[in-house]
């Protein structure tokens, strides 16, 4: 208690010297809350901007690459990419996945929804079947599709080919269509060339109705199987098997029944595989493994151009403040040390006559870091004070300072339709989230960064303390 009383008094003995030091604090805490504040709303308005983002990639066929190679190479390249997006898909940093077959149908026993862009009803080849080879979808995870009644089908039909639809609530009101019904498709007329080598019912398929969702996503076409609600979704196994049985037949019609290879060889084309991540934190991590597993056959398709560019003006000013408060610190620790050495030299007798009484020397450094403790809490108390009024206009202002111009903002990536997975981003959105406030984070990190500099600008003078010779000082010599 004695080195508390001491330090307090020696505040409170001296006020200009403890104003002086409590002012120079104050500085340096106000430039310190500056490069905190600056540092900790860039981060935010970054991580924000992340979470407003689809975590999403696309794995699209790398054509330039595949012209590259003989057409068996080629095949070959691509054989094996497939069976390596199976390992790739089981990776614990995925949601969920869309490795997609589709194919045209035509109903029979229920009519699609006309295109309000077309004057007729299409009867033929009129709705889409969509099949996945996961009992999921991405498009359920964000917000495109949401299931109204029933369920979506599961691992175990996809695994046994079972023939049960989920069909989007336009389709089903349009056709007073409910859970247990069943729907007709057919794939080929008996007329075609390829139904000579195909049996009836291999022709058309009857499924049930498990599940009625909504697809929020509509859209404007002029061909009713392209309209959001003529989309049926399937269990993938099960149109694979369709789109191999009628796609053999037809090659077999088209060899006149000649050499067509094994039925099972048959190639069955997927759209280009959608992957969710869980977080978009993941999203680095994950391209190495994915660039390690299906590269080069594959590429990734990502928007991560677009957050880089609406980001560069935050890295930037993140960039500053972490060299402000490293400029702050240094000068801090320079400036503190000098004063307190010119403070240590003044207050010799002081310093003297309690070595003399028996006083012990690190009670004395205790003292005097007890002091400045007390003088960084005033400083800590002004500084924190004007940061709240400050800071706010101020944060506005360097942005203003950083950003490009609204016009300048272009970037190379487009929205096409098959990027709809992704999401766009504001620039305008975005740095809206840059705040700059005094947040409790924000003076832990102000308080620690004040008893480091106290720290080591106390390692010099703890050193001229522990020099001193009490008996030269009260007898006045050199």
């Amino acid at each position: 208690m004695g080195v508390i009383s001491r330090a307090l008094r020696a505040v409170i003995r001296v006020p200009s010297r403890s104003v002086l030091i409590s002012l120079l604090f104050a500085l340096i805490s106000f430039l310190i809350f500056i490069g905190f504040s600056m540092q900790t709303a860039g981060s935010q308005a970054i991580q924000r901007a992340k979470n407003k983002m689809n975590p999403v990639i696309i794995l699209e066929m790398n054509l330039d690459y595949l012209r590259t190679l003989e057409s068996e190479d080629s095949f070959e390249q691509q054989r094996k990419a497939k069976k390596s997006l199976a390992a790739l898909f089981d990776n614990d940093l995925i949601l969920t996945s869309n490795y997609l077959v589709s194919n045209a149908g035509t109903s029979l026993n229920f009519k699609s929804v006309a295109s309000e862009k077309s004057d007729l009803s299409q009867t033929k080849r009129n709705v889409q079947l969509l099949g996945n080879g996961k009992p999921d979808m991405v498009e359920f995870h964000t917000d495109s599709y949401v299931m109204k009644e029933g369920r979506f089908y599961n691992e175990e039909e996809v695994r046994n080919f079972a023939e049960v639809a989920v069909i989007e609530q336009g389709l089903a009101q349009e056709n007073q269509l409910t859970l247990g019904d069943t729907i007709e498709i057919e794939w080929c007329e008996f007329d075609d060339s390829a139904a000579v080598y195909l049996k009836p019912e291999e022709c058309r398929t009857t499924f049930e109705i498990i599940g009625i969702y909504e697809n929020k996503e509509k859209n404007e076409v002029s061909v009713d199987r392209n309209r959001a609600e003529n989309q049926i979704l399937v269990p993938g196994s099960t149109l694979e098997e369709i789109v191999r049985t009628v796609g053999y037949a037809f090659i077999l019609a088209l060899d006149d029944g000649g050499e067509a290879g094994e039925k099972e060889d048959f190639n069955v084309g997927h759209e280009n595989p959608v992957i969710l991540l869980k977080n978009i934190d993941f999203m680095s991590e994950f391209k190495q493994l994915a660039n390690f597993w299906v590269s080069p056959v594959y590429k990734l398709n990502t928007n991560n151009e677009v957050l880089e560019r609406v980001e560069q003006p935050l890295n930037v000013i993140t960039f500053f403040a972490k060299t402000l408060l490293g400029i702050v610190m240094i000068n801090a620790v320079l400036i503190l040390t000098t004063v307190t050495a010119l403070f240590v030299k003044k207050r010799q007798i002081e310093i003297g006559s309690l070595l003399a009484l028996g006083t012990r020397r690190i009670s004395i450094i205790i003292q005097f870091y007890l002091e400045l403790l007390m003088e960084m809490m005033i400083g800590l108390v002004i500084a924190a004070s004007l940061s709240f009024v400050v800071l706010p206009s101020l944060g506005q202002r360097i942005l203003d300072l950083s950003v490009v111009d609204e016009q300048e903002f272009v970037t190379e990536f487009e929205f096409e339709p098959t990027n709809s997975y992704f999401t766009e981003l504001n620039q305008q959105e975005v740095f809206d989230e840059f705040q700059m406030k005094v947040q409790f984070d924000v003076i832990v990190s102000t308080v620690g960064c004040g008893l480091v500099v106290i720290l080591l600008s106390l390692m010099f003078t703890a050193g001229i303390i522990m020099k001193l010779n009490p008996k030269q000082i009260l007898l006045g010599m050199e």
